[in-house]
């Protein structure tokens, strides 16, 4: 009983991530369900589907097909929409029904790879992990399938991996980032997860460096430092001490050739005192907001909480995986916080404790999507200071 949600809505499942992860590349994505699903995504987890011309399709899954295992409808829809279009790839991704049903995804990508003579990707989403571990499949397909062999390096180039809205939000923080990486002197070659096209995720593999911005971004970072000697720096610039440190970290890690995190607080004064803090957050997006509590606002003890998978080599001691919103509430209770930063929707769970706005899409879906965002940079500086008048700035 104790991972039933009160307050708290579904979390974004699986085959969102996978989605939303390919979702600018010129694909055919196909979720294997009877709609409900696919709904789903483009109706409360893409903020991108409204207006796009993105190419997303259910196979339509009746409950004949699922009882008689008849696969040849689902394939011969495939090679229609291949026909009719000019996409460059398909993706195969299953939905509760196929994984109760044991559909071989393996197979059907065989046949379809043979009939329609395109790149065709799977995908066994059951419905039930959350959008992080779809979105590194997603990721980690990407970098295997589709990045050519790099020839030289294009000197001071980055990509961006990671960058779905799921994580960073609706209010084009893609750009922001861009801009932001162009000031500092660097290229952006492709933003994996963000608006890039697959001619740009292809030419990846020339990038002195990667950038990754979500959790769910690692998997392909690492395989990309074994495969084409990338190193990557984990992180987003949230404030003004990331922000002057970001330049001079990448530079380290291209000339090192050694992957780092843009800014480790362990490293930072700790002699200051002005606060403790829980941030609940996807866990890149938390050490980020943490960095800068930290170096910008001098809090003394910042510890990163996440519903979502979370990476030990880029923990820090105290921070806490959350099975249920009971473990936040009890965390928050025997703890003494100053402040939470997170969704508003954990509004109440953390009782009279000051709460500083932070949406995650993932969680709220749709409710703050359209509600103007920026921080990075100077900007998340200033959105995090309106709230902490009450401590003193560094």
């Amino acid at each position: 009983m104790d991972n039933i949600s009160i307050f708290l809505p579904p979390f974004s499942p699986d085959y969102s991530g996978f989605c939303s992860a390919l979702f600018a590349l010129d694909g055919v994505l196909v979720i294997h369900d009877a709609g409900g699903c696919t709904g789903n995504f483009t109706s409360y987890d893409e903020p991108r589907w409204f207006g796009s011309s993105s190419h997303v399709f259910s196979s339509g899954l009746r409950e004949i097909d699922a009882v008689i295992g008849d696969d040849g409808f689902f394939i011969e829809k495939i090679n229609k929409i291949v026909k009719k279009s000019d996409n460059r790839f398909v993706a195969l991704i299953g939905s509760p029904v196929p994984m109760v049903i044991g559909t071989d995804f393996n197979a059907l990508a065989h046949i379809i790879r043979n009939s329609t003579q395109v790149p065709v990707i799977t995908f066994d989403a059951n419905g039930i992990d959350y959008y992080d571990v779809g979105a590194s499949a997603a990721f980690l397909a990407i970098a295997k399938n589709f990045i050519l062999e790099p020839g030289e390096k294009i000197k001071k180039s980055v990509n961006i991996i990671g960058a779905i809205p799921l994580d960073l939000g609706n209010d084009d923080p893609e750009s922001g980032l861009c801009s932001f990486i162009n000031n500092a002197g660097y290229t952006v070659i492709s933003s994996w997860g963000g608006n890039s096209k697959i001619d740009a995720i292809m030419q990846s593999g020339k990038a002195e460096l990667n950038l990754v911005v979500s959790r769910s971004g690692l998997a392909a970072a690492r395989y990309m430092e074994e495969k084409f000697r990338i190193p990557y720096v984990t992180g987003l610039p949230i404030g003004e001490s990331a922000a002057k440190k970001f330049s001079v970290t990448i530079a380290e890690c291209i000339q090192d050739s050694k992957s780092q995190i843009l800014l480790n607080y362990s490293d930072l004064n700790k002699s200051r005192n002005n606060g403790t803090a829980c941030i609940v957050a996807e866990q890149v997006m938390g050490n980020s907001l943490r960095e800068c509590l930290i170096s910008d606002f001098g809090f003394s003890d910042v510890i990163v909480c996440s519903f979502f998978e979370m990476d030990l080599a880029i923990s820090n001691p105290g921070d806490i995986h959350l099975n249920s919103e009971n473990d936040l509430a009890n965390i928050i209770s025997s703890g003494s916080f100053d402040v939470v930063i997170g969704d508003p929707l954990i509004q109440p769970l953390i009782s009279d404790i000051k709460l500083i706005p932070f949406p995650h899409i993932a969680i709220s879906s749709r409710i703050f999507w359209n509600d103007p965002f920026h921080y990075i940079g100077i900007e998340g500086f200033q959105y995090l200071k309106k709230f902490l008048n009450p401590y003193s700035v560094t």
